[in-house]
């Protein structure tokens, strides 16, 4: 095995410095992204050449790395529910057209404007390019690709109709967005109401009723 210095960012964008050992440079760059981090550089180097050179104890595990607790937090920063529906329309519509899933996803990744989710998606791209299933990279960042959301991914990729099924969950989130706009406008005007009363009450005890 190789030894490989590894300048990195995690989902947060800290930049971590490792060592990581693999047969290979893209080995090393699927280690990588199954540890959530997106790689800046990636050489091959002696162990002792690196530690000597940083003052920090280098990993030598297969991926393994010294984080803070704040840079082991998994599963990928938050995606709002309108971009998840963007990128599943976008997504289904390039699959549609005949499109391969890799040129696809970096087809969309290009148009995404959230940087952590351009981020995600481009390790999602690594995954694929290793042999990785799109269900099984996504289950990977489980704060930007719910549960239900993986699941569906899963069958469509087992039923070949994943196209279909993208665009079922893009219709699902837009309806989801709907009653959760309709259930704020229902709670906002009765807190409206209780607020001004609780006013109107404190006016009366504090200037009407002395």
């Amino acid at each position: 095995m190789t030894s490989f210095a590894c300048r990195t960012r995690n989902e947060t964008g800290s930049v971590i410095e490792k060592v990581i050992q693999a047969n290979s440079k893209r080995e090393a760059l699927s280690l990588l992204q199954r540890d959530g981090l997106f790689p800046i550089s990636v050489s091959a180097v002696a162990v002792a050449e690196y530690v000597a050179g940083n003052p920090q104890e280098a990993s030598r595990g297969s991926g393994q790395t010294l984080l803070t607790a704040k840079q082991k937090k998994k599963g990928g920063s938050k995606v709002s529910r309108k971009e998840l529906m963007q990128f599943s329309l976008q997504l289904s519509g390039s699959l549609s057209a005949g499109i391969p899933i890799l040129g696809a996803l970096k087809s969309v990744r290009s148009l995404t404007k959230n940087p952590n989710f351009k981020r995600v998606l481009a390790g999602i791209c690594v995954d694929l390019e290793s042999g990785i299933s799109l269900s099984e990279s996504m289950e990977k960042h489980p704060r930007v690709f719910p549960a239900v959301y993986t699941g569906t991914i899963s069958a469509g990729e087992k039923s070949g109709t994943l196209d279909n099924m993208l665009e079922n969950l893009a219709e699902y989130l837009e309806a989801d967005m709907e009653v959760r706009s309709d259930l704020k406008s229902a709670i906002m005007y009765p807190a409206i109401v209780v607020i001004t009363l609780c006013i109107a009450i404190v006016v009366l005890m504090v200037f009407v009723v002395p």
